[in-house]
């Protein structure tokens, strides 16, 4: 059987989370939708220099917005030679919480966010 998006969305994030996202009547719901990037920082890696960083940035930007350094949220910055699947490892709880919806205080109103990933990309130079 063939499952459709929404489907998949229902099963990993349940019914329940759903329903209180979406009838949150007392409470102001915001969506974000951002983009993970991970820097090698290749032009500048040398013996002396070799970090990764890993940036969230709002998909909501345009292309210029993006590039500005004053909108790129920095994760973390780790050596080079750390593996991959630990860092993600140790970035998953975080991103998968705001993913199911966490309440935060946002100028004093109590506000329900999800924050989802919706794009993974690096530069593999």
């Amino acid at each position: 059987m063939l499952l459709i998006y929404g489907d998949l969305k229902v099963n990993y994030y349940s019914r329940e989370s759903i329903k209180v996202f979406a009838s949150t009547n007392e409470l102001l719901s915001i969506s974000l939708l951002f983009i993970l990037f991970i820097d090698n920082f290749s032009i500048y890696c040398n013996i002396y220099r070799a970090l990764k960083g890993f940036y969230i940035i709002l998909a909501i930007l345009g292309y210029k917005e993006r590039r500005k350094p004053s909108n790129k949220f920095i994760l973390t910055l780790r050596p080079y030679s750390i593996l991959i699947d630990n860092i993600i490892r140790n970035l998953e709880l975080g991103l998968s919480t705001l993913g199911k919806g966490t309440k935060l205080i946002i100028t004093s109103i109590s506000t329900l966010v999800k924050a989802f990933l919706i794009i993974l990309t690096s530069n593999i130079l």
